[in-house]
């Protein structure tokens, strides 16, 4: 019973959050289809909290420059310029985020240091200075758990979180997979036995590992009811049906790998770290690696390589052909991607497995988002929504709040706890918030001005949010009842006839690009990359 009243402590922590919180926006923003929630809304502030501080981040230009050289024994490779004598060009810097730190590195080479360099390097000679190797083995990961399969699908494949756990849940249908919403890393002594005979006959003994593994899930609010997700069968194809299609083949072969993997060897490295120097002191270094023997990732088409570069000697000359001085600059924190983000989540004691998928689908179809090519963009009504809560309710949508209250639910798990007085711990001072703010009469009007024009009067038209999406409004409302539909559109024109091309979403909700001028011209993409090279003339 203890277990049971730590779940309903969470339902009701959950339902208590989402019932009160959510009219709270609608009085705040007129808008009666917005939502907050305990894990939503924190979600969203990741999101939104990135997207400030990829606008405060300074970009700073920069060159760095690369050596392609050659062996004695023609063999090319590349290595870049890490400083000249004592001095270092490369510097590492680190900023504080939201979500912990961020570490950026940079040159001191500016352009006319670039050309002094390019000067210098061509009438210099260079040598090895040192050539070390290191062995080094690397071990499987563990077997999927839900979180884990979502972000692989996702930096794989490019599948949302969403649609990762609709292919899983037709595979568990069918019986091709265990239970596919889980936090455990642990896999079944019967599987163990069995994948260990299937991998011994299908790639050798010797590839197989002489031990079982022990994996120990990472978070601290695993709940490890369930095995890993793995294969029900071993089989590597599966029988395609109305219902079992290629898609769903693929995701089947990542969880098969990947549990598979666990009961095969270690792959073993070679890791050399080569630094060469020139005569007039220029420094520069490069890694490669070499492998020794496959291991587990044989089941990834990796195969044993060799390289004449380890053969190559302390003092040997080799000959620099030619610099590639490129012109860099600073990148700002990473925007979140689906895979990015559920880490981020998990790492921070933040939601269930289980929730993951349905919370970032619900903060894009409450408009708090856009996904542009698999990155999370904050919308204007997004960051009002993170902004405000984060400032009126701080308790609730802090990072550590989850994590906190996560900790108080153990107790009532292991029979130390009340639930009564842990609910009302929280729930008290929340009443106390939630009334002074439905007292203030303050309205959060989310708009934005445009360069539109009014079809009706003229006048400028303003951006604004509905249940269906953004459109423009007559900023004279409600003298001028002027509307317009949005359309979003990019700056690329069109490779086949040069229209504009606008911003499309299939049956599925997925983003796409197509021509304005369609059906006479029925070009599309899926990302802007594909329209840049499609607009390239043939060389």
């Amino acid at each position: 019973m203890a277990l049971v009243n730590a779940q309903q402590a969470r339902r009701i922590l959950d339902r208590i959050v989402g019932y009160k919180v959510s009219p709270l926006l609608w009085n705040k923003l007129g808008k009666r289809w917005l939502s907050a929630g305990r894990v939503q809304t924190v979600a969203l502030r990741f999101i939104a909290e990135r997207e400030r501080e990829i606008k405060a981040f300074t970009i700073e230009p920069y060159y760095k420059i690369n050596g392609n050289f050659e062996t004695y024994a023609k063999l090319p490779f590349e290595a870049k310029l890490v400083g000249k004598g004592t001095q270092d060009y490369y510097t590492t810097a680190k900023i504080p985020l939201f979500d912990g730190s961020y570490s950026f590195s940079k040159t001191s080479i500016d352009k006319p240091l670039s050309e002094v360099i390019d000067t210098d390097l061509k009438s210099d000679t260079c040598q090895i200075e040192t050539l070390s190797k290191s062995a080094v083995k690397r071990a499987p990961a563990p077997p999927f758990t839900t979180s884990t399969l979502q972000q692989e699908a996702a930096r794989v494949m490019g599948y949302s979180s969403k649609y990762t756990m609709s292919l899983a849940q037709k595979l568990y249908e069918a019986g091709h997979i265990t239970y596919h919403r889980t936090d455990s890393v642990n896999l079944s002594a019967q599987f163990i036995e069995k994948a260990t005979a299937y991998a011994e006959k299908a790639y050798g003994e010797r590839f197989v590992a002489t031990s079982t593994r022990a994996y120990k899930a990472k978070s601290k609010l695993a709940q490890e009811a369930h095995e890993a997700i793995r294969p029900t069968k071993l089989k590597t194809e599966l029988t395609m049906t109305s219902t079992i299609t290629a898609r769903h083949q693929k995701l089947y072969t990542l969880i098969f790998n990947k549990a598979l993997s666990t009961v095969m060897k270690d792959a073993e490295l070679s890791s050399y770290s080569l630094k060469i120097q020139s005569k007039k002191g220029y420094r520069f270094e490069t890694r490669f690696e070499t492998i020794d023997f496959e291991g587990f990732l044989i089941l990834y088409s990796k195969k044993s390589e060799t390289s004449k570069m380890s053969d190559m000697k302390r003092g040997e000359e080799v000959d620099l052909k030619s610099l590639l001085i490129e012109e860099s600059k600073t990148n700002p924190p990473p925007r979140y991607g689906e895979a990015s983000l559920i880490k981020t989540l998990e790492s921070k004691g933040i939601g269930r497995p289980s929730t993951y998928a349905p919370i970032i689908s619900t903060i894009q179809d409450r408009q708090y988002v856009e996904k542009k090519d698999s990155k999370f963009y904050s919308t204007m009504l997004g960051t009002a929504v993170s902004d405000y809560l984060s400032d009126a309710i701080a308790q609730v949508f802090d990072i550590e709040f989850t994590a906190q209250m996560e900790d108080k639910l153990d107790t009532i798990a292991l029979g130390k706890g009340d639930i009564v007085d842990v609910l009302r711990k929280f729930y008290k001072p929340l009443e106390k918030t939630l009334e002074k703010e439905f007292l203030e009469k303050k309205f959060i009007d989310v708009q934005e001005k445009t360069d539109e024009k009014c079809p009706e009067c003229g006048s400028a038209m303003l951006m604004k949010y509905s249940k269906f999406g953004k459109f423009y409004a007559c900023s004279r409302y409600p003298e001028c009842k002027g509307k317009k539909s949005f359309q979003e559109s990019i700056e690329n024109p069109c490779p086949k006839c040069a229209g504009k091309i606008l911003v499309r979403l299939t049956k599925t909700k997925r983003r796409f690009y197509g021509c304005s001028n369609y059906p006479t011209c029925t070009y599309a993409a899926w990302n802007v990359n594909q329209i840049e090279k499609d607009s390239r003339p043939d060389v």
